[in-house]
């Protein structure tokens, strides 16, 4: 056998070892999930916080703390600035760094800008948080064809 064939079956059992790892991704357990939640949440209100500051810093406008909608709007800013730059960005928030997920698209690949926008702007639906309640994901998740997974799998280090 040549270097070229003996090349050509090492590459070929190494995509065959990538193809079944991908079938082993292993879902982010729903205690992983709530603590991405509540770290994530601090975060969130902590930018939310600092955009208002700047805001009514640079306006000097005081009436501002009391005005609700200005609240929300900035919250909710706030919640897709946070979301969308950190999961285009790396597939993963702060949360999810802690807890070593990461968001992955349906094929096992990392999602799309658009799916990403998807999942940040269907956190927004009232009572999202409750879908969790029927079964493993969200509608955050299954709205735009995305999952949470474990970024260390016991799994995957067998396969190789």
């Amino acid at each position: 056998m040549n270097t070229f064939d003996e090349n050509e079956n090492a590459f070929d059992e190494l995509k065959e070892k990538l193809e079944q790892a991908e079938d082993y991704t292993e879902p982010a357990s729903s205690g992983k999930r709530f603590a991405n939640y509540i770290i994530d949440l601090i975060v969130w209100y902590l930018i939310a916080m600092v955009f208002m500051g700047v805001i009514i810093y640079s306006t000097e406008d005081q009436s501002l703390l009391e005005d609700k909608a200005f609240s929300y709007i900035v919250t909710f800013m706030a919640l897709l600035s946070y979301y969308i730059f950190f999961e285009s960005l790396t597939s993963q928030t702060i949360g999810k760094m802690i807890t070593k997920t990461k968001v992955i698209n349906e094929q096992g690949g990392k999602p799309t800008f658009m799916q990403i926008v998807g999942r940040s702007f269907a956190r927004l639906i009232p009572f999202e948080a409750f879908s969790f309640l029927r079964g493993g994901s969200g509608w955050h998740d299954t709205l735009p064809g995305t999952k949470v997974v474990n970024t260390e799998s016991k799994k995957i280090d067998e396969l190789v």
